[in-house]
């Protein structure tokens, strides 16, 4: 493929007054997705279990993460496996959530006010 097809074949990505197309955003907070990801699964594993879960989600002990769970305040799907003490979450959910934090962090703001 030669330039000229590539341009008129590719989305393009412009920038106008500073501002970037939604397009390329996009572009961005996926590849942020996934380089969170790839760090997060070398790290954990395809799960994430005990202290290192509790601090991801950003509770300062596992007594607030404790009492959020009894109140279904955890924002991702959390459970047991048998034979187990700690909680534990899939390293792809903990990261959909991480990222859900960037994409509107006025409301995010607004709602720890609320």
């Amino acid at each position: 493929m030669g330039l000229l097809e590539y341009l008129f074949t590719e989305p393009l990505f412009i920038l106008i007054h500073g501002q970037t197309s939604p397009n390329l955003k996009g572009l961005q907070m996926a590849t942020n997705e996934h380089n969170l990801l790839k760090d997060l699964m070398d790290r954990y594993g395809s799960m994430v279990g005990g202290k290192d879960l509790y601090l991801a989600l950003g509770f300062k002990s596992y007594g607030a993460f404790r009492l959020a769970n009894e109140r279904n305040e955890i924002p991702i799907k959390i459970f047991k496996i048998p034979k187990r003490r700690d909680w534990y979450a899939l390293t792809s959910d903990l990261v959909q959530w991480q990222m859900s934090l960037t994409q509107k962090p006025r409301e995010n703001v607004e709602e720890i006010r609320g």
